[in-house]
């Protein structure tokens, strides 16, 4: 009778409490806003460990990308850890979304997604990136506009258009020497269509900033019918 009664009371007792790390993460989506052209789009993620055993985070850069803990990748429970996220933009534009996997020891949270977001702004915009003049009669002449926008904060300088092929394209007037902060231009460009049908290609180029860097271009389409 005493052995049934010692087995019931082991069998009501509470089992063993096993230690687990929590992961926490107070913000995992951070939008940086506007980010000039080449310079990095970064972004700290703080990594809190709301268990009662050590943390351990495997980040998975990837994308572009870059990650670096200065903190360590092992958190102590009650601790915490930053992770900083940087974004190459050099040669990119618009908007970007990026997001990092980073797995985790934490049984009910075994990944993390820490994602990074922004729009990238280039000094000199050109809309749009293609000028597409669409069908036009044999003969005839049609025109298309170019928007250019300085959002830089100094003077951007302009240099002598080019248009390819020349006598098919041209410019409705000519470029300033330079554009002001924040201002835009309105730039017509025209198309004079061959007798002969198909489609035809071209570019309106032109260079901007100092002098040695790549022209800016922007291809010309047209077709004839």
């Amino acid at each position: 009778m005493l052995n049934r009664i010692i087995v019931v009371v082991l069998l009501l007792l509470p089992g063993p409490a096993w230690a687990a790390p929590l992961a926490w993460v107070s913000d995992a989506a951070v939008q940086v806003g506007r980010v000039k052209q080449g310079a990095p789009a970064r972004a700290e993620f703080v990594v809190h460990n709301r268990g009662d055993a050590n943390l351990v985070l495997e980040p998975k850069a990837c994308c572009g990308l870059s990650v670096r803990a200065p903190q360590g990748l092992v958190i102590v429970p009650g601790g915490r850890s930053r992770l900083s996220l940087s974004y190459e933009t050099a040669g990119l534009s618009g908007g970007f979304r990026k997001v990092l996997a980073v797995r985790t020891n934490d049984p009910q949270r075994p990944e993390l997604r820490l994602e990074l977001a922004g729009q990238i702004l280039v000094e000199l915009e050109i809309r749009p990136e293609v000028l597409d003049f669409g069908q036009v009669a044999a003969g005839v002449q049609t025109r298309r506009r170019l928007s250019i926008v300085n959002h830089s904060e100094r003077a951007m300088p302009l240099g002598e258009p080019q248009l390819r092929p020349a006598g098919r394209f041209s410019l409705a007037g000519t470029l300033p020497e330079s554009l002001a902060p924040g201002q835009s231009l309105a730039v017509e460009v025209v198309f004079s269509a061959p007798r002969q049908r198909g489609s035809v290609w071209g570019a309106f180029s032109f260079r901007a900033g100092a002098a040695g860097q790549a022209p800016r271009s922007v291809p010309l389409r047209a077709v004839v019918r």
